[in-house]
């Protein structure tokens, strides 16, 4: 009796204890800190390193190019990367609107500009170009570091 009785009061006890969660983020240091992955990601993307630039995505990260199927996987963004940058050299910008930081997720909204240029590498035929439009990006904690599980871009009219 006495036995049930302990197990029931610790039971109990178990109930109305907190689960342990993860300290609080802190959302200004967190935008700082996607804010300088957004620049090393840039830095990896312009030096031609696709395996650097695989690792800002999360594992099972999505990334939807504008006029382009969506791809699976941070393996699978690498290998379309390495494809990409094979063909010339690409120099991006951004400009962040709004970034949201709730939790371990970040909301990232803004603008983009990219420039595509030929290199001995470009196969014949592909011209140098230019493009801007409006992306969004999903930022997760991942592996104590925050990463892209979403990335979406959406060309100008025009």
């Amino acid at each position: 009796m006495f036995r049930s009785s302990l197990v029931a009061a610790a039971l109990m006890l178990a109930a109305c204890t907190p689960p342990v969660t993860e300290p609080p983020v802190d959302a200004a240091n967190a935008a700082i800190e996607i804010e300088a992955a957004v620049a090393s990601f840039f830095e990896a993307y312009e030096a031609g390193d696709a395996d650097s630039v695989a690792t800002f995505f999360s594992t099972d990260a999505r990334l939807m190019p504008p006029g382009a199927a969506t791809v699976h996987t941070s393996a699978t963004i690498r290998d379309h990367v390495a494809q990409g940058l094979a063909l010339g050299r690409w120099i991006q910008s951004t400009q962040t609107e709004v970034l949201d930081v709730s939790g371990s997720n970040a909301i990232h909204l803004g603008t983009y500009s990219i420039r595509f240029e030929v290199t001995e590498a470009t196969p014949p035929g592909l011209a140098a170009f230019e493009d801007s439009g409006r992306y969004m990006i999903h930022w997760i904690q991942e592996g104590g570091r925050w990463r892209m599980g979403q990335y979406m871009a959406n060309r100008s009219g025009g």
